[in-house]
């Protein structure tokens, strides 16, 4: 993404811009709340919104993986969290602050960082001068595409390049352009990267959700970390 390097902010307003998109997310809560409050269902590869073709549900892990997604098993489109050996991914652990920074990120400095059984969740601001971008929110959970369908909360009207699997949704039904979230079932629950854009500077939905399935799929591609090769305890 070209951004103008003409607009330059300082820690202070930074700061305050970030804040603002989490209220917006969470209301009030420092971690935006989950979408869904129901007894999660097995992730089903249901047909999405991207300009992609459906998912394989034939595809499975690879055996000697080379990047995160291989390792996830991204494109089974399927995860039971009540299977015994389940182990949800944790995009806040299993990911360096060294590969986040690559991907342009860095952790919030005093953020609330939750990690529960059922969900993993982390805030990032970017980690150069990027005007466009304020503020992104890493999150892996057991929650089901069909749930979020049920809720009103998947975004169908909004057409982004995207690989396999991949979906689009949101937080609220009165979510606005700044904010979009793609997600992609992996063996290890959902993996999911929401993008909060500047509201400054005008936007539309449609570039907004390009760029959160494009950090998305750069996550999957990052290599898989030592732990991520064996299987999980």
């Amino acid at each position: 993404m070209r951004l103008s390097e003409s607009v330059v902010y300082t820690t202070t307003a930074m700061s305050s811009i970030v804040l603002c998109c989490v209220l917006f997310l969470s209301g009030s809560a420092a971690v935006p709340p989950s979408p869904i409050d129901d007894q999660p269902m097995a992730a089903g590869p249901d047909p999405v919104d991207a300009e992609t073709p459906e998912p394989d549900d034939t595809t499975t892990m690879a055996t000697n993986p080379t990047t995160l997604g291989e390792a996830l098993g991204v494109g089974d489109g399927t995860f039971d969290p009540a299977a015994d050996g389940f182990h949800l991914f944790d995009p806040c652990a299993e990911i360096t602050t060294e590969q986040w920074e690559k991907l342009g990120w860095k952790p919030l400095s005093g953020q609330q960082v939750r990690s529960d059984a059922d969900r993993k969740f982390c805030t990032f601001i970017p980690a150069t001068d990027r005007p466009e971008w304020v503020t992104g929110f890493a999150e892996s959970d057991v929650l089901d595409q069909r749930q979020l369908d049920q809720q009103g909360l998947l975004i169908t009207d909004v057409k982004v390049t995207a690989p396999d699997g991949f979906y689009l949704y949101k937080f609220s039904k009165d979510e606005n352009e700044f904010f979009c979230s793609a997600a992609v079932a992996t063996s290890r629950g959902r993996v999911s990267f929401t993008f909060g854009a500047n509201p400054d500077i005008p936007t539309e939905k449609k570039r907004t959700c390009q760029v959160a399935a494009d950090m998305l799929r750069d996550i999957l591609e990052l290599p898989p970390a030592a732990a991520q090769l064996k299987p999980a305890p």
